[in-house]
């Protein structure tokens, strides 16, 4: 009787978006108890899922790259990404960490920009 072939992660990867999952092999595992083999099974499905799945932070890098690059309007962008800036601070910062947050975000701009005031 043939067993059936499962398709390695990297096969999987080369076919999608290139992620590799963490196991490099996706097979039902080997148990007498056929209850605990079902929830191993679908617990690494569910880990090739999640190590498929694209880090939201590098999509957004990869697309604010494409726009830079792009002939978007540079003050547009610059006020979309002031807005994305603003909802981060007021959604997902913590109001005492707020302050130092800005800080730390104006003296990165400050650094790596090194604009200087006009007089």
């Amino acid at each position: 009787m043939a067993v059936p072939h499962h398709q390695s992660g990297r096969e999987a990867a080369d076919r999608t978006s290139g992620v590799v999952p963490k196991r490099d092999r996706l097979e039902a595992p080997r148990s007498h108890d056929r209850r605990f083999s079902s929830i191993e099974e679908i617990a690494l499905l569910a880990e090739q899922a999640a190590g498929t799945v694209a880090d939201p932070t590098a999509t957004l890098a990869d697309a604010i790259q494409a726009a830079i690059a792009s002939d978007a309007d540079p003050y547009v962008l610059l006020g979309v990404l002031a807005e994305g800036t603003v909802q981060t601070l007021a959604t997902n910062i913590p109001d005492a960490r707020r302050w130092v947050a800005l800080q730390g975000f104006l003296q990165i701009i400050g650094s790596r920009t090194q604009i200087k005031r006009p007089r």
